[in-house]
C-alpha cells in the first residue's frame, strides 16, 4: 500500500475499516465546523469500537484487519503517524486499567504495537511484571 499521510489518516482508517463510519460520521457532527485530527479519531472512534469488539469476543475479521492496520501504521516511517498508534490506541490499552483487554488485545498485536505497548507499560509507575 502506498504511504499514508498524516493528514489523511482519518480517511485511511475509515476506508480500511469502514464499519467504523456511523460512529466517525457521529464524532463529526460533535465537532460542528471543526475537524478533530488524527489522535482524537483514532482515539474515541477506533479505540471503543476496538475494545468494545475484544469485549464481546465477537467481530473477528473486524479485530484482525483493525489491528493489521495498526501494526502498519506503526510500521510507518513518519513519527507523527507511529505517535497516534502509540498514544491514542496502545496507550489506552496499556494503562486502561483493564489487565484482561490488554491481554486480550497483545492477541492481535503485531511486533511494532506490541513494543510501543510495552514501552508504555515500562513507564508506567509500580509496573506490575507481565
Amino acid at each position: 500500500m502506498a504511504s499514508i499521510r498524516y493528514d489523511d489518516l482519518s480517511r485511511a482508517l475509515i476506508e480500511r475499516v469502514p464499519e467504523l463510519q456511523a460512529r466517525y460520521d457521529a464524532e463529526l457532527r460533535s465537532w460542528g465546523d471543526e475537524t478533530p485530527g488524527p489522535h482524537i479519531v483514532f482515539g474515541d472512534v477506533l479505540y471503543p469500537a476496538l475494545a468494545a469488539a475484544l469485549r464481546s469476543n465477537e467481530r473477528e475479521e473486524f479485530i484482525k484487519r483493525s489491528f493489521a492496520f495498526l501494526e502498519e501504521l506503526a510500521n510507518d516511517s513518519d513519527d507523527q503517524i507511529q505517535n497516534v498508534v502509540a498514544v491514542s490506541v496502545c496507550e489506552q490499552f496499556a494503562l486502561g486499567g483493564d489487565e484482561w483487554l490488554l491481554a486480550k488485545a497483545r492477541e492481535y498485536m503485531g511486533e511494532s504495537t506490541l513494543r510501543f505497548t510495552r514501552e508504555i507499560e515500562d513507564w508506567r509507575p509500580n509496573q506490575r511484571p507481565s
